[in-house]
């Protein structure tokens, strides 16, 4: 059975990009947002690939020291292994800010954003986002 939730981390892709990110580092975080970013110039970003920039956004904002306060011990081990790496990379926040708020929606097409619509709840997802962008600020 698979997991869904309104949190970043509550669904598979997630987990998913969690043991990447484990095992392949900081740079499994540049392709998240790499990603996102040539999605955002073709109009469109996927369920999937909006969800991993999201993990990704989480992991800077951590790095940073401004994690999502109701990670688990299991969650903040995972993305602890590599906060040095990550707050070397170039723009890093800029470029996780840019990534959460095209998948918001805002300007772009968001298959994210279009699921949870469809299953009334936008307003309780965008909310965990807009909390993820207060923190990468």
């Amino acid at each position: 059975m698979g997991a869904w939730g309104s949190g970043v981390f509550e669904n598979d892709t997630a987990q998913d990009f969690l043991h990447d990110y484990e095992e392949g580092g900081a740079g499994v975080i540049e392709d998240a947002f790499a990603t996102v970013e040539a999605s955002v110039a073709d109009g469109y970003i996927d369920a999937d690939n909006g969800s991993m920039a999201l993990v990704a956004a989480e992991i800077v904002a951590a790095a940073f020291g401004k994690p999502l306060a109701t990670l688990s011990k299991e969650e903040t081990d995972q993305i602890g292994v590599h906060f040095d790496d990550v707050t070397q990379l170039t723009d890093i926040q800029g470029r996780a800010r840019t990534a959460a708020t095209a998948i918001l929606g805002d300007g772009v097409g968001s298959e994210l954003f279009e699921l949870w619509d469809e299953a009334g709840q936008a307003e309780i997802w965008r909310a965990t986002v807009t909390d993820l962008l207060v923190r990468l600020a």
